[in-house]
This record gives structure tokens, sequence and C-alpha cells, in this order.
């Protein structure tokens, strides 16, 4: 059973504790067979992923008590230079290290995140995971631009651009709660999308999750459409 399912080494690394991903299963006794050795294995969490469309598989998760954690919604953007523009007031964050600001829009950015959703995580998983992601974000480890927008001197909003040619991707975004609704989130993308057609992307992508309906509808409204649609599951032993 060892092909259904492999060790996520980096959650667990993160998390304190054996983590696995479900994969290449294919029937509700697989889901089962698979459950049960990672449970005689010592795994505490496993997450099993599917396209929306694979109604069997969610019955199947749904008969074996997983947690429904999330509907992961990816969006794309085709990049031309008819719908690229420069935004000179959105800049590159210029240093190694967080601050204060940066990571509590870090936090912000995933405050409809599966890992703060589910009840079981009681060990701060959340924050260490979005505290590293911010933190390997600006030492470039996983993302190649850190975009901000600065009021005075205070970071307000920002974004993070990782270019896998022909793709870009987002991976977090965020604007301060006061500074909402004033058009910041949208510079921030734009000038994303400018960066990532200076560096050959022909598309841009962003994933987020479908309770996140501003989100969804901010994409949306920026010209992105929906490519696919992953359900998410947890199953803890």
């Amino acid at each position: 059973m060892k092909n259904k399912y492999r060790f996520l080494e980096y959650d667990s690394n993160k998390f304190g504790y054996k983590v696995a991903e479900l994969i290449n299963i294919n029937s509700k006794q697989e889901l089962k067979d698979s459950l049960l050795e990672l449970k005689e294995d010592n795994y505490k969490l496993c997450y099993f992923m599917f396209n929306t469309d694979e109604n069997e598989k969610q019955l199947w998760a749904n008969e074996l008590n997983g947690w429904f954690a999330d509907v992961k919604v990816t969006l794309s953007k085709a990049l031309n230079t008819e719908n690229i523009t420069d935004i000179k007031d959105i800049q590159k964050y210029k240093y190694n290290e967080i601050n204060d600001d940066l990571l509590s829009l870090a936090y912000q950015s995933g405050f409809e995140s599966r890992f703060k959703k589910d009840p079981k995580f009681s060990n701060n998983e959340f924050k260490k995971l979005y505290y590293d992601w911010i933190k390997k974000s600006v030492t470039c480890e996983i993302a190649d631009y850190v975009l901000v927008k600065y009021q005075n001197d205070e970071i307000i909003g920002f974004i993070t651009v990782k270019f896998e040619q022909p793709f870009a991707t987002i991976g977090l975004i965020a604007v301060n709660k006061s500074y909402r609704s004033q058009g910041i989130g949208k510079k921030l993308l734009k000038k994303a999308e400018f960066i990532a057609y200076q560096n050959n992307c022909e598309k841009i992508n962003v994933s987020t999750q479908e309770i996140n309906t501003n989100a969804i509808n901010f994409y949306l409204r920026n010209q992105y459409s929906v490519i696919f649609r992953k359900n998410i599951y947890h199953f803890w032993f």
C-alpha cells in the first residue's frame, strides 16, 4: 500500500508529527486500507485531495469520517501587452528579514486557510506555516518577488510571486484591514502581473479557498478564470 500515500517531510518537520498525502486512491477499500496503514505507522494526519467532479471519492471520504477542509480554487490569467500595467507606487521589498507589518499581513492572508479552520490543529500550526511562508518568500527561497505598498513607513499590503516559466504563481496576498476597499489589492495584483510578464511568463496563476468569495470575486473582476477546483479532506489518527 506504500504507493497509495507519500510522506510529507516539510509538513511533518514543521508540525512535529508525521503527515502524509493520499495518492492513487481508486476505491473506498483502498482508502480504508491506506488509512489503517497510516494509523498503524504512527501518522497523525493525512490529506486527501481530488477534483471536485470525482463524486465517488467525496462519498468515500465522508463515509470514512474525513473532515472536509476546503475546496481549493485555482484561477489563471493570460498576460499580454494589452492587460499589463506598471504600478509605480508598489515596490519590491528590499530586505532579507521580515518585519511586524509583513508578518501581520501574512497571517491575515491566511484567514480562510484550512490550517486555521481545522479545530484539530492545536499546536500553533497555522502560524508556524505562514511565518515560514513569508520568511522564505523574502529570502527568495520560495518566491522571486515580494511586492509591497507603503503608507508612510508602514507596509499596508503585499503580494508574493514565483516564476515558473511559462507561468507565474501568486503565493500570498493581503491588504491591511484598515486600508481595504481602496484599490490597493488591485494595484498589487497589477504590479505582480507586470513583473511576471517582464520575466517572460505567459500566464499567472493563483489559488484560494472557495469559501473566500471576496477573493474569488476579486480575481474574476480582474479577468482571471477558474481552471480547476479540488476538494481537500483531513483525516486525523
